[in-house]
């Protein structure tokens, strides 16, 4: 029972030292918030998500969901799927052409 109290004990003195480092961290301005937007795509969806049900009437939102909708659709150049095998332990079979001549 002793070792389960020295347990909980450690336990709950790192999660206090853990709080007390990322209030310091809140206080001292230096907590890394969200990364500057660069995309202007990704900026306007941002204006347009500000904007809440006015965004509906707005031009320059409908034509920015569009062409999010657009690039989210269209499919990436460079993908090339590998052929499938059945079943990669056994060879191919080869097709062989039927001779022409038995059938007449």
């Amino acid at each position: 029972m002793k070792v389960a109290r020295l347990v909980a004990c450690l336990f709950l003195g790192i999660a206090a030292l853990n709080s007390a480092y990322v209030i310091a961290q809140q206080m001292n301005g230096t907590s890394a918030g969200p990364p500057p937007i660069t995309d202007p795509l990704a900026k306007e969806l941002e204006r347009c998500r500000q904007l809440n049900e006015k965004a509906a009437s707005d031009e320059r939102c409908d034509a920015a969901y569009k062409e999010s909708r657009k690039q989210f659709f269209r499919p990436p150049t460079d993908y090339h799927p590998a052929p499938v095998h059945m079943n990669p332990g056994i060879a191919e079979p080869k097709l062989v052409k039927p001779d022409q001549s038995q059938d007449r």
